[in-house]
């Protein structure tokens, strides 16, 4: 563990990098898993859902252009949208929804206790990450999702509500601060970032860890966060791009049968867990490099190397 933490807290960025190398095998394998599970056990309920067959979602491209066409020409689109959905079943949706949401969260809990195992003990097993995931901490993080929800439904509310009464006044002084109060916005939302890792890793309850996050990430290191975050946005879409036409070239975008429909879905996890590795990675990073997990300890290595 001494090793991360004085990677984490010299240059973290490099300490994100390092724990992902060590975790992306692990990381790709239980998304890759929990993907063939929750698809398995999500599809057949969305297809019941909205009376829909294999080839129905093959075509959902072309029906959509068919929307945009539609819309171009001053037509009517909800013409158009009522023949994409069959007989709608709300109860097969309902289920998909809940079965969605416990299968994310298990999975985010699942990753976070992969990153905690490695950092602490060298440990990167994929089945002792699967079982100390399955813990209360899933009701947890649904508890902590639920209140950054909340906390993230107000702050965008009371961003819309400034811009309408601004503009009331003045389209222009709406316009200025509307750019300034969107970076605001986003700086705010930037400051809850380590609460997720902070429940799991320094296993605090609900508020505690969002008290943490936002003691800890402060409106300049949000801002430098944001920057970052940019760059791995730019990365992630010309990766993304490459990748994704490298799937069309292959015929899988087009799939009009099941198991390719999966192979499709899964290739797409792996690539997306190449990518979430490595946020998943930087969240811990960010949460041991602000942490006081033997903090004393590190602090007498530090000196002696010094002296």
């Amino acid at each position: 563990m001494r090793e991360y933490l004085l990677l984490f807290r010299g240059q973290a960025f490099n300490g994100a990098l390092a724990l992902m190398k060590r975790i992306l095998l692990s990381n790709i394998l239980i998304v890759v898993l929990m993907s063939i599970v929750a698809t398995s056990a999500i599809f057949p309920l969305l297809l019941n859902g909205f009376g829909w067959t294999i080839a129905d979602v093959a075509g959902l491209k072309d029906k959509m252009q068919d929307v945009f066409k539609a819309l171009s020409e001053g037509g009517n689109p909800w013409d158009v949208i009522g023949q994409l959905f069959g007989q709608i079943n709300y109860a097969f949706l309902a289920l998909a929804a809940l079965l969605g949401v416990l299968f994310s969260v298990y999975q985010y809990v699942t990753l976070f206790k992969l990153n905690d195992n490695e950092v602490r003990t060298g440990n990167r097993n994929v089945l002792d990450a699967f079982k100390m995931g399955f813990s209360e901490k899933i009701i947890a993080m649904l508890g902590l999702y639920f209140i950054l929800f909340l906390i993230f439904a107000v702050g965008i509310g009371v961003y819309i509500f400034a811009l309408v009464l601004i503009s009331g006044v003045s389209k222009f002084m709406a316009v200025l601060l509307g750019f300034f109060l969107f970076f605001v916005l986003i700086g705010f939302i930037i400051r809850f970032a380590i609460a997720p890792s902070a429940l799991i890793h320094g296993n605090m309850g609900v508020f505690e860890s969002i008290q943490f996050s936002m003691q800890k990430i402060t409106w300049k290191r949000a801002g430098i966060l944001f920057l970052m975050g940019l760059v791995m946005i730019v990365a992630s879409m010309i990766i993304g791009g490459i990748l994704g036409s490298v799937i069309a070239m292959a015929g899988l975008s087009n799939a009009t049968t099941t198991p390719i429909f999966m192979l499709n879905q899964v290739i797409q996890s792996a690539i997306g867990a190449i990518v979430g590795s490595f946020m998943y990675a930087a969240y811990t990073a960010l949460y041991f490099r602000y942490s006081d997990d033997e903090r004393d300890e590190i602090a007498n290595v530090e000196d002696h190397l010094i002296n």
